[in-house]
């Protein structure tokens, strides 16, 4: 085996999952997937695989077990909007195996921070945005009103390793600012 493959299995991988039939179709550029990788790779965990996904349930929820399968991280970004195509939190709720929707406070007084900030009243689909599943550990976003959610299997949990997924919003301003946090967060839980 060439010395890189012996390297490459004693790293931490990753895999970048971007979401929305926008990226597809080439309506946006998915810069969101670079910054990721490069900050990942400053951090030592291997990014050996990137895919988009469009808005299809169950191609998500398919192509995300996949990927925990095979990585040691798996980072979402995409689909936690208050538009009614964003269902990565759906998908989400049944990976993880939730049973209910908690409300988060502290996504929801930074909420009404946020709206109040920009003159905006607080409408039933950000309130939404807080409500998170049950089997999801949240960071709260200060950038934008749909937080990062993330699921942690310990080895044969569900999947034949531990594995950790986090969830970002899609908008590259929340990604970038919101991508510290991840990372630490990854550093707690990964040497």
């Amino acid at each position: 085996m060439p010395f890189i493959g012996i390297f490459q299995q004693t790293m931490t991988t990753a895999s970048i999952c971007t979401i929305g039939d926008e990226i597809l179709i080439g309506q946006i550029v998915d810069t969101n997937s670079s910054a990721i990788s490069l900050m990942l790779g400053e951090s030592g965990i291997v990014v050996n695989h990137m895919v988009s996904i469009g808005d299809n349930y169950d191609e998500i929820v398919r192509t995300l077990n996949e990927e925990l399968e095979n990585h040691d991280i798996v980072i979402v970004t995409g689909g936690l909007g208050p538009t009614k195509d964003d269902i990565t939190k759906k998908c989400l709720f049944e990976i993880s195996g939730s049973s209910v929707y908690l409300n988060n406070a502290q996504q929801e007084e930074l909420n009404t921070e946020i709206l109040c900030s920009r003159g905006l009243d607080m409408l039933e689909s950000n309130r939404q945005q807080s409500m998170v599943p049950d089997k999801c550990e949240v960071i709260p976003n200060k950038f934008g009103t749909a937080p990062v959610l993330s699921c942690h299997w310990e080895a044969k949990d569900k999947y034949t390793h531990a594995v950790s997924l986090y969830s970002m919003p899609g908008v590259p301003h929340e990604t970038i600012g919101m991508l510290p946090y991840v990372i630490d967060d990854i550093r707690k839980r990964f040497k």
